[in-house]
């Protein structure tokens, strides 16, 4: 199954936001294995516009939550590490180990 839509997120999703035009969202864990640990933003369109894996690549690490800072967006991984994202693209600015 591929999440290309917004609408193909239902039932799945455990948690969304809208932030600047974008649906944020994350999985539920009985998700697809390659959606399930990545964070997924959705452009108003309803098309996916960028996605965002877990800063290490251990088999358990996943995007476990995000907050917005300052005006920025933020994502914590299960590994303990926070990454400031460009809402736009999804690209990491920063990267920090937090425990």
């Amino acid at each position: 199954m591929r999440f290309e839509k917004y609408r193909h997120t239902d039932g799945l999703r455990r948690w969304e936001l809208l932030f600047e035009g974008f649906y944020l969202v994350l999985l539920k864990e009985d998700a697809p294995k390659s959606y399930a640990n990545q964070l997924l933003a959705f452009d108003g369109y309803d098309s996916l516009v960028w996605s965002l894996s877990p800063h290490t690549e251990q088999d358990l690490d996943h995007i476990a939550n995000i907050w917005i800072k300052d005006g920025c967006l933020y994502a914590g991984s299960y590994s303990d590490y926070s990454l400031k994202v460009e809402h736009k693209t999804g690209e990491v600015i920063a990267a920090k180990f937090t425990k």
